[in-house]
C-alpha cells in the first residue's frame, strides 16, 4: 500500500479511536462528577453564592441536562431554582 494512501488512513483511525475514547469516558460517573464539581466552583467564583447541583446529564450532541438547580440568594432566600435545565 502507498504512503499516499497509509498515512491518512492511519491518522483517520487514530481520530476516530480517540472520539470513541472520549464519547466512552463523557458517560462515566467519574466524568460527569468532575464536570458537575469544576461548573459548580466557576459559578460559585463568579456570582459569590453557593450553588448546588443534583446530577448532571450528557447526551452524545444533543444536550447537557442540570437536574436541580438551586441558587440562594444572600439573605437566604431562593434566587433560583430550576428542577430541570
Amino acid at each position: 500500500m502507498p504512503k499516499i494512501i497509509k498515512i491518512p488512513l492511519i491518522t483517520l483511525a487514530v481520530f476516530i479511536g480517540i472520539l470513541l475514547l472520549f464519547l466512552g469516558v463523557a458517560q462515566t460517573h467519574w466524568f460527569k462528577n468532575f464536570i458537575k464539581s469544576n461548573l459548580i466552583s466557576y459559578c460559585e467564583e463568579e456570582l459569590d453564592l453557593k450553588v448546588h447541583i443534583n446530577s448532571l446529564e450528557i447526551d452524545y450532541f444533543d444536550f447537557i441536562k442540570l437536574n436541580q438547580l438551586y441558587i440562594p440568594g444572600k439573605n437566604n432566600d431562593t434566587l433560583i431554582y430550576a428542577d430541570q435545565i
